[in-house]
């Protein structure tokens, strides 16, 4: 463990069913942290507002493209990334999340429902992106408790929370392409998704 640290491997913690529930990483490992998290914590209110609406828009603008890629009706969502206020003040990154999850899956499709295959794959995915983007946070000298727009004092990585979000659309391209015609989650499917990280 004290290797793996002091090379910044990130090592991911499967539950029994292999599903992503922990995360190992070293816990500083650059020279100037201090100065970073200065950075950081001195950034203004406004300054973090812009950073969101930009990361919204990303955000929007990547869901948008994953709707044409699949040939799915985007006339509904092209406009979602049009407006986006500093700070997303009418949430329109949870609207348009919404909306997207209607068109790329149906109506019927809910991400909170864990009977739907599809739902383990992006779980699995948005859980290696995540630890993937955690290790670069440290590797920086960033810390990941200190978001941008996620705030929770409960959370360990809300940086981490807030860079995944213009990532999660192309982890939905991609589980999206690998699982739409399968019964199960296999070692093979979790392979192929760890592989993501080399694209």
């Amino acid at each position: 463990l004290c290797l793996l640290a002091q090379n910044n491997v990130g090592v991911i913690i499967c539950d029994q069913e292999h599903l992503p529930i922990g995360f190992y990483s070293s816990y500083d490992n650059h020279s100037r942290i201090s100065k970073k998290i200065g950075f950081q914590i001195n950034r203004s209110k406004e300054f973090y507002d812009k950073l969101w609406a930009d990361i919204v828009k990303a955000k929007l603008i990547n869901q948008a493209q994953v709707i044409k890629i699949l040939n799915k009706s985007s006339q509904a969502y092209e406009s979602f990334a049009e407006g986006v206020l500093e700070g997303d003040p009418a949430n329109r990154e949870a609207h348009g999340a919404k909306v997207y999850f209607n068109e790329l899956m149906g109506r019927s499709f809910s991400r909170g429902n864990p009977d739907i295959l599809l739902n383990s794959g992006l779980d699995y995915g948005y859980t290696i992106i995540r630890s993937y983007l955690a290790r670069l946070c440290v590797g920086y000298g960033l810390n990941s408790q200190l978001g941008i727009h996620h705030r929770s004092e409960y959370n360990r990585f809300n940086l981490v929370d807030d860079m995944i979000e213009p990532i999660r659309p192309i982890v939905d391209l991609y589980i999206y392409n690998l699982m739409k015609d399968e019964s199960f989650f296999t070692g093979e499917h979790r392979r192929a998704i760890i592989n993501m990280l080399n694209h």
